[in-house]
């Protein structure tokens, strides 16, 4: 990597990788291509592994909020945020529906029969074991075709994002009532309405264009620069109320 004062500049990458690759294009080319089918599987394998988990949790939860600490938490833990975790939930009952209703001359239930032929093992007894069940899952998913995963992840990552919405604005309420609890008298309804409006203004500014693909596709240097002043704008407004007197 070549520093200069303003920016990072990466060594050329493509220009490096095709230097290393010494065995012939195609070789070359088959081992990498092979390895990515494989990943896909592991990938995979993972996600319907902890969506399924999460989503028993979401069930035995006393209620909603419960839930949403308990995914919070795990989230923060794997350094992920709450809509990574929304979406592997809804893309881990989108592929088990697939796999339950492929049948035998597609691929996801050809590659089932498959392993379990090659297992030598009922389907039963390998779901009675974590590892197997894992195994059999990467062997799987490993030959789901590229669109239909491409779809898969479109609709669980739209799924995820209501999800996420849905959870703040129940955040936003809770906020609200508990907060502004007693506000009344002169301009009490009014500090309300305000606070309400406030907030509802500043997420559409800032939610909105995230949905947008222009989003993602910014450079990473504007994205954080955009980062930062919304980090700075917010500490502004926290260190005006530290100064405030209740």
């Amino acid at each position: 990597m070549k520093k200069d004062s303003e920016k990072t500049q990466l060594t050329p990458v493509a220009h490096a990788v095709q230097s290393l690759c010494k065995t012939p294009a195609i070789g070359a080319a088959d081992k990498y291509l092979k390895a990515t089918v494989r990943g896909k599987g592991q990938w995979l394998a993972n996600a319907v592994m902890f969506g399924t988990i999460a989503a028993n949790a979401k069930q035995r939860a006393k209620n909603k909020g419960e839930f949403t600490e308990w995914l919070k938490a795990v989230c923060h833990s794997a350094n992920v945020s709450l809509r990574t975790g929304y979406n592997y939930i809804y893309l881990a009952a989108g592929v088990l529906h697939k796999i339950q209703t492929s049948r035998a001359d597609e691929p996801l239930g050809g590659s089932l029969a498959q392993y379990v032929e090659l297992s030598s093992k009922p389907v039963e007894e390998i779901l009675g074991d974590e590892k197997q069940t894992f195994d059999m899952l990467g062997y799987v998913l490993s030959s789901l075709p590229e669109p239909t995963l491409n779809d898969m992840l479109r609709q669980s990552n739209a799924q995820a994002i209501d999800s996420e919405r849905e959870t703040e604005d129940t955040a936003a309420k809770t906020l609200t009532k508990r907060d502004l609890k007693g506000l009344s008298g002169n301009g009490g309804g009014q500090q309300l309405d305000f606070f309400s409006e406030l907030y509802n203004d500043f997420r559409a500014t800032i939610e909105a264009p995230r949905s947008d693909r222009r989003f993602s596709e910014m450079p990473r240097a504007e994205m954080e620069q955009l980062g930062n002043y919304l980090i700075a704008q917010g500490r502004e407004i926290v260190e005006i109320a530290k100064g405030k007197k209740d």
